[in-house]
């Protein structure tokens, strides 16, 4: 039984496995990739991939895999090989001692991880999906290849949150004695300032995001809810109590201002930040509701083993969602290896030392 295990433990795979530095080498390559996964985006269609890279990098990232990297077989095979450089550690270490099951639970857990891992890049599904609000759809995309879903999703609405934008403002200029005076106010409809030591008073009435004059009916009105021509009407009461209105716009300042009055406005508008974006989606089944809820950012929606992520939106039709579709049978199995790796690190570092002070 000896001269077997001496066979085993002198066979250049079995030293090959057993090698710390292999273990090392492969981990790094690991990081490596890792890292360029996330500087490359992953399993887009090809024309996202275009619109980013030239057609001659595209067809090099594509033969290198470096576009479904997590994916490739060259990924699955150097997890594959960590974990036999793990597994092959822990049987040269096994011990039924005490002292021992610390070591042989913290490697087990990271085998179980990685086990879980290269489950996940065999079986599992990372792909994207865009919906516009009402639509329908059973399939998202890995790439170019569509994937179907035994179930329908639909965009109920989607939401953007904005931050309150500090950047919008106007300011108001005073000549008082041959000198030019500047006041500047927050953009809040409604709100109404004192000009100080002038007599003047300026109310903000109304917003219009896209201003435009109808044709028939001379009324003021909004082309879209775009701000592509932001205008503001302002309520100047003069120093003798008479009203006028005037409408100032961000982009074209000094249109229609009435110079009369003494008093200059001028509208700098930015557009506001996003704060935050949301989904209300719905899980169709036969046509009917089965799941709806509002995702976002990190609140992704679970469905049969399916998660949606909030992943993007279309700038330019506010009406578009994008998600992330990821189906992973391999997480459950990285959360059994978590949790054990927990365990054999507090055997480690706290029963362990327990365990040799009381023999001393």
């Amino acid at each position: 039984m000896k001269k077997n295990t001496n066979w085993v433990t002198n066979n250049p795979v079995w030293r090959f496995f057993s090698s710390i530095k292999v273990g090392i080498t492969i981990l790094s390559i690991i990081a490596i990739a890792s890292c360029i996964g996330t500087i490359i985006p992953q399993d887009l269609k090809s024309d996202e991939y275009l619109t980013k890279y030239s057609h001659e990098l595209y067809n090099i990232l594509k033969a290198l895999n470096l576009t479904t990297l997590y994916h490739s077989w060259w990924f699955t095979t150097l997890l594959i090989l960590l974990m036999l450089n793990l597994l092959v550690a822990a049987i040269n270490r096994f011990s039924l001692k005490l002292k021992s099951i610390g070591f042989l639970i913290t490697h087990s857990s990271i085998i179980i991880i990685l086990l879980g891992a290269i489950i996940g890049t065999v079986k599992g599904e990372r792909g994207f999906l865009w919906l516009k609000e009402g639509e329908v759809s059973s399939t998202f995309y890995i790439g170019d290849v569509p994937k179907k879903l035994n179930f329908q999703i639909r965009l109920k609405d989607f939401i953007l949150e904005h931050y309150n934008s500090d950047s919008s403002k106007i300011t108001v200029s005073v000549t008082k004695e041959e000198k030019r005076i500047e006041f500047i106010y927050p953009v809040e409809m409604g709100k109404e300032y004192d000009i100080p030591d002038t007599g003047y008073r300026i109310r903000l009435i109304h917003y219009i995001p896209d201003f435009v004059i109808d044709a028939e009916t001379k009324e003021v009105m909004t082309r879209t809810d775009e701000p592509n021509n932001p205008a503001l009407q302002v309520e100047i009461t003069n120093p003798k109590g008479e009203t006028s209105n005037r409408w100032i716009f961000a982009k074209y300042p000094g249109m229609h201002s009435d110079k009369e009055t003494g008093i200059d406005i001028v509208y700098h508008w930015a557009p506001e930040k996003i704060k935050d974006f949301k989904s209300e989606l719905e899980i169709l089944e036969e046509g009917k509701v089965v799941q709806s809820k509002t995702i976002e950012v990190n609140n992704p929606l679970e469905y049969k083993g399916y998660i949606f992520y909030q992943a993007s939106y279309n700038p330019e039709d506010l009406t578009v969602t994008g998600l992330q579709v990821t189906n992973d049978p391999g997480v459950p199995m990285v959360y059994t290896g978590f949790i054990m790796l927990v365990a054999g690190l507090a055997f480690l570092f706290y029963i362990n030392p327990i365990f040799r002070k009381n023999k001393e």
